[in-house]
């Protein structure tokens, strides 16, 4: 992009005079890096402000509603010991401690108001545009051309789940402290005094521990930063710049093995591969496919959704693999003929970023068959391409009688106008209702999608149609539990029993996979409910001599057990939760059932007292506690009990 202060032909000489006078004021202003990054911070605060208003969705119920790690400080200890999920299912392995202490703090602040939460996220965004700025300096490219790519990164629509989404909020963790990482390892190379390349060098080592301790992503970084070393290091034999690319990134990768032995010791396993069914070649098709759909939404930004479906290509599809494959073999044609032209290596480089980055998102085995692509998963990798396209926008000639600098703002007006206006497709996270209405509108064949929105349909007492949703995702993927469960959930909702029986039935007759601890446990709540008990303590059983600690399992068999009549059984398992979660409403209420059915009166008191307490607005809370009055022979004395 042209430099601020070119002069343009005049009008009349005053004219010129005054017009260039206040071009160049402005120019001079705006090349304060300070101030340019301010009122992008503005700007994108102002565009994803919407956001504040949204509610929990999706994930933020397990990792956050009904997290009982971030309720207290006293936790802390545990956060570094502990999956993401350790109180919902053991067979997910997210290590994410930072991301609970963000989730910590956050809950110290604003308690359960989305809205402080959402604007956290805003801002979290906001830290992670100045850092890309920084980097891109760094990589010494020109100033106008790095505002320009800070701005794209601020504004990019691929980027609304990461900031909308407040799970989704590990990801700018994660960039944020990579690419600050990042900036120190490039400082500690350029550094000449000694002191100072030691002061980067643990700089660097210190944010890159605190990427990893945030989102696996962070273990891509020294593979990444010894690319950097071997395209840019002055020495002219390839052998003698992988020496210096060992030299400087072995500390670097000896952080990275020391997160993995930690991982390790907190976690029962380093990954969870979920059971699926594809072949070698399936996986070898679908790769360049999954690659090239992101290289798509980040050209072309429209259609975006939290629920992608893209499965597994098969044989039949080699005329989408092979379009795929065009692409991205066009683009690294471009790529190279670019680093050749301009004796450049920086496009190498940030196409190879975007690439190294994305790698942990790319091994498909990892994720259930249709759920490869999430836009999160591009937060990091956008960097660079987005530096790219940045790059490839300041070097744009004149057309016709347009000059060079008039067509370069043209392309940077309409460019980032376009991206503020598909910006609005954030709406879509306000709920989970739309959000997974959308992904069911965009990919009706995705039964991810349908039993998600048939939950939320479910909930909203639209059974019918979530009756519809569910039957035809059956019919479309028979082997899928969920499904089932949530068919049998509507039944027993209509008030139909023996329908709800016998789709249960159907499903366990038909040996469905069982292996997600939070399946089973919703399961056996299921068959709990619907009268099916010697299979629910079957599987409660099964679930509570694996995981003894497990909330999702103590609250569910807890609950069957009071179905049951067994008080002092409901009492044991609904106490441990409670101390598993002692911030949650709801397992101090069955508690405090179990207590009544077990005659301990006083204790059912004080029981559904915290469960008021923590949560006045239900009825069911209130409606039992006058009946525990009633029992102790004080009725009427409720309200006074519980008035602040």
């Amino acid at each position: 992009m042209a430099e601020p202060g070119t002069k343009k032909s005049p009008i009349s000489p005053d004219m010129n005079r005054s017009m260039f006078r206040d071009d160049r004021s402005l120019a001079e202003h705006f090349q304060r890096p300070a101030l340019m990054l301010s009122v992008l911070s503005a700007l994108t605060l102002a565009v994803y402000w919407v956001s504040v208003s949204f509610q929990f969705v999706w994930d933020d119920t397990f990792q956050i509603i009904d997290n009982p790690l971030i309720r207290s400080w006293q936790n802390l200890p545990q956060v570094f010991l502990s999956d993401l999920w350790f109180h919902v299912q053991r067979s997910q392995l997210y290590y994410r401690p930072l991301f609970t202490v963000w989730s910590m703090l956050n809950y110290w602040l604003f308690r359960l108001d989305p809205r402080g939460w959402h604007l956290a996220a805003i801002l979290l965004h906001i830290g992670v545009v100045w850092a890309v700025y920084l980097l891109a300096r760094k990589l010494r490219m020109e100033y106008w051309t790095a505002a320009l790519g800070a701005a794209i990164f601020a504004l990019h629509p691929i980027h609304i789940e990461a900031v909308s989404w407040i799970s989704a909020a590990s990801d700018s963790m994660v960039t944020l402290f990579y690419v600050t990482a990042f900036a120190a390892y490039i400082a500690q190379g350029e550094a000449e005094d000694r002191r100072k390349r030691i002061r980067f060098r643990i700089l660097g080592l210190f944010l890159l521990a605190c990427a990893l301790l945030t989102k696996e992503m962070g273990v891509t970084f020294f593979v990444v930063a010894g690319v950097y070393t071997v395209l840019f290091s002055k020495s002219s034999a390839l052998t003698q710049r992988v020496v210096e690319a060992i030299k400087g990134t072995w500390p670097f990768a000896l952080i990275t093995l020391g997160y993995f032995v930690l991982r390790k010791a907190a976690l029962h396993a380093l990954v969870v591969v979920p059971p699926d069914h594809h072949t070698t070649t399936q996986l070898v098709m679908t790769l360049p496919y999954v690659i090239a759909f992101y290289v798509r939404q980040l050209l072309f930004p429209k259609g975006l959704t939290g629920l992608y479906y893209t499965p597994y290509l098969k044989e039949s599809d080699w005329l989408t693999c092979a379009a795929a494959l065009a692409v991205l073999v066009a683009l690294a044609a471009l790529i190279w003929y670019w680093k050749k032209q301009k004796h450049d290596k920086l496009p190498v480089f940030l196409g190879l970023w975007s690439l190294l980055t994305l790698a942990p998102a790319l091994y498909l085995p990892n994720f259930t068959n249709g759920d490869f692509v999430r836009d999160r998963y591009i937060y990091l990798p956008s960097v660079g391409f987005i530096l790219l396209a940045a790059e490839a926008i300041r070097l744009l000639p004149g057309v016709a009688a347009f000059g060079r600098r008039t067509v370069q703002t043209v392309v940077v007006v309409l460019v980032l106008a376009g991206l503020c206006l598909g910006c609005e497709q954030q709406i879509y996270w306000d709920n989970e209702l739309s959000l997974f209405q959308r992904g069911h509108d965009l990919y009706p064949k995705s039964t991810y999608a349908s039993v998600g929105l048939a939950r939320m349909l479910e909930r909203a007492n639209a059974n019918d149609r979530a009756l519809k949703i569910l039957k035809q995702a059956i019919a479309e993927n028979p082997g899928n539990l969920r499904a089932y469960v949530l068919l049998a959930e509507a039944y027993s909702r209509a008030g139909d029993n023996t329908a709800a029986r016998q789709t249960l039935n159907t499903a366990l007759a038909g040996g469905l996979p069982t292996t997600g601890e939070l399946d089973q446990a919703d399961l056996a709540g299921l068959l709990g409910r619907v009268g099916e008990y010697d299979q629910a303590i079957k599987i409660c059983n099964g679930l509570l001599a694996r995981a003894p600690d497990l909330l999702s399992a103590l609250y569910n068999c807890g609950n069957i057990q009071l179905k049951l009549g067994h008080a002092n059984e409901a009492v044991q398992l609904l106490s441990k939760a409670v101390t598993v979660a002692p911030g949650q409403s709801d397992p101090l209420y069955w508690l405090g059932r179990a207590y009544l059915q077990a005659g301990r009166v006083q204790e059912a008191k004080q029981a559904l007292l915290r469960a008021i307490n923590l949560n006045n607005a239900v009825p069911e809370y209130h409606e039992w506690m006058q009946r525990a009055e009633q029992a102790s022979g004080n009725a009427g004395s409720h309200k006074e009990a519980v008035t602040p």
